[in-house]
């Protein structure tokens, strides 16, 4: 069943609004996973939150995205007439799943690797790990914006 305008505005509102609180919660660690620090419990902490969200993230763009393959990438991309560059992007937008699926896999392992111990190699490793997650997240949320700004359900 398709969803009504409205919940599907509300859940994609939802859905970008909470991918911008999991980067920023990612962000934290890699901030702070430096060398020389220690990894405290508050950074573990900020790990952990923004890698389960990041997953709630991506399990609610899975949900949503049938809808909008189905009502909004047809009105976005024949109905309102893209020009050439802009219908390439529209089009691109369909690797920002793959995109998606690879910032949280990287936050997942980034995140393994944080509670696998303490030490420097296992800080680098984990700070590596997170700050790729968070560069995807930000490239998969630009995509996202592009699309939200000029897109709207086909109802």
């Amino acid at each position: 069943m398709t969803p009504s305008p409205e919940l599907y505005t509300v859940a994609s509102h939802l859905h970008g609004h909470a991918a911008v609180l999991a980067v920023a919660l990612l962000l934290h660690p890699v901030v702070w996973l430096r060398p020389g620090r220690a990894i405290t419990p508050r950074v573990r902490w900020t790990a952990r939150l923004g890698t389960g969200l990041l997953v709630g993230v991506y399990t609610l763009g899975l949900g949503i995205y049938p809808t909008y393959r189905a009502r909004v990438k047809p009105g976005l991309i024949f109905e309102n007439g893209l020009p050439g560059p802009l219908l390439e992007l529209a089009l691109r937008f369909e690797s920002k799943e793959h995109l998606a699926v690879l910032a949280v896999a990287l936050a997942v392992a980034g995140l393994a690797v944080l509670e696998s111990g303490p030490g420097p190699a296992t800080r680098r490793a984990a700070r590596t790990l997170l700050l790729g997650a968070v560069a995807l997240s930000l490239s998969v949320g630009a995509l996202g914006l592009w699309v939200a700004a000029g897109a709207h359900p086909g109802w």
